[in-house]
């Protein structure tokens, strides 16, 4: 029958990422003996620090999901669990591919997140950018506009679905809230180290920058007395009614 608990422990890397596959793995010789259709969730918590990053560990806690696209209604509306997220993150970092930036599904996104109010949350993040080639592009600051253009134009496909002040809000975030990573799946390397770390550290930045609380406002109230002097008359009223 099934068993009601599983439990393993190693201090060996190989052997602990094996038994995990068991639950995470889509690896297809495996399809039949694995237990990933039933696994909602993993919850990974410990002192995580890539060599590179000077410092304590980051307090971070990141939740990574299903990509969206992976399934057909996904590039054209956002699901609910994905939405019913936003109010509890500090940060929505949306991770595209440089190669073929912004198609349906990061739109979709874009679109989600102005609807519902929280695209000051929003930092943009850019893979795969080595891929980003061609005669017409022959250094980064090229290759960046290029990406960005098409950024661009997603935000104005979401101007076009909903109001110019949401096309506004999304292109703000290019100032300082879009990054570009390459090769991110090697070790960094000395020769693409000041590039990587860069964006790195600056995107670290930016979603710290997010958990800070706003500064406080200096504000006093400012009465007209001739509607404060009705207005009390009002609620007293009103008062009184409901004591009564």
């Amino acid at each position: 029958g099934w068993p009601l608990s599983w439990a393993a422990e190693s201090q060996d890397r190989k052997e602990f990422i094996k038994a995990i596959n068991r639950f995470s793995s889509n690896y297809a010789p495996n399809f039949g003996r694995l237990l990933t259709p039933l696994v909602e969730g993993i919850r990974v918590s410990g002192p995580f620090r890539p060599t590179w990053h000077q410092g304590e560990p980051l307090r971070l806690v990141i939740m990574d999901g299903e990509g969206l696209g992976h399934t057909p209604d996904s590039a054209s509306s956002i699901s609910t669990s994905i939405t019913k997220r936003y109010p509890s993150v500090d940060a929505i970092i949306l991770v595209d591919n440089a190669a073929q930036p912004m198609q349906a599904a990061p739109t979709a996104v874009l679109r989600s997140l102005i609807s519902s109010g929280h695209h000051a949350k929003l930092i943009v993040c850019f893979t795969h950018f080595d891929e980003v080639k061609g005669p017409n592009l022959p250094n980064i600051g090229m290759r960046k506009d290029h990406v960005l253009g098409s950024y661009d134009n997603a935000c104005a496909a979401v101007g076009k679905s909903l109001d110019t002040q949401a096309e506004n809000l999304l292109r703000s975030v290019k100032q300082d809230r879009v990054f570009f990573l390459s090769n991110a799946h090697e070790p960094v390397r000395v020769v693409a180290k000041s590039f990587m770390v860069s964006e790195l550290s600056k995107l670290i930045s930016a979603t710290l920058k997010t958990i800070e609380p706003p500064k406080a406002v200096d504000a006093r109230p400012r009465y007209d007395m001739i509607n404060f002097v009705l207005g009390i008359q009002v609620a007293t009223g009103e008062f009184h009614s409901q004591w009564r």
